[in-house]
C-alpha cells in the first residue's frame, strides 16, 4: 500500500477534486436532511463521513502550520469528544439541544475546512463578470 505522506512541489496526475466535491455536496445534503428530521444518530454519521472525505486536506493544511493546536485535526478531535461525551448522559432528552449545536459546529468545522482547501465556493473579482 503507498505511503499516503504529503509532497510539496509535486501535483497529482489524477485530480478527483471535483467527485469529492460532489460527495460532500451528497454528504451535506443528507447532513440537512437528518437535522431537519432530528435523527441525530444520521447527522452524525454522515458528519463523520464528511471528515473522512476532509482528512487529507486537513493534514495538508495542518502541516502548513507551526501551532498544531490550533490545527484543523485538532479541531475535529476536540469536536468529536464533545459529541461523545454528551451522548454518554443518561438525561438524552435534556441535552438533546447540547448535543445538535456540538453536531452543528463539527459540520461548520467541516464546511470551513472544506473551504480553505478550496473545494467549496469559488470567487473572482468582480471586474472579471464582463469576460464571462
Amino acid at each position: 500500500m503507498p505511503d499516503n505522506k504529503i509532497i510539496d512541489g509535486l501535483t497529482s496526475e489524477y485530480n478527483e477534486a471535483s467527485f469529492q466535491i460532489y460527495r460532500l455536496h451528497i454528504v451535506w445534503t443528507k447532513c440537512r436532511e437528518y437535522r431537519q428530521s432530528g435523527n441525530i444518530i444520521g447527522w452524525k454519521d454522515e458528519l463523520n463521513s464528511a471528515e473522512i472525505e476532509l482528512s487529507t486536506d486537513a493534514l495538508r493544511l495542518d502541516g502548513k502550520i507551526h501551532n498544531k493546536e490550533n490545527g484543523w485535526l485538532e479541531r475535529i478531535k476536540k469536536a468529536n469528544t464533545n459529541i461523545e461525551e454528551t451522548k454518554k448522559i443518561k438525561e438524552y432528552i435534556s441535552k438533546k439541544k447540547a448535543i445538535n449545536e456540538f453536531l452543528k459546529d463539527k459540520e461548520i468545522l467541516l464546511r470551513n475546512l472544506q473551504e480553505e482547501a478550496g473545494k467549496g465556493t469559488k470567487f473572482r473579482f468582480v471586474d472579471e463578470e464582463h469576460l464571462l
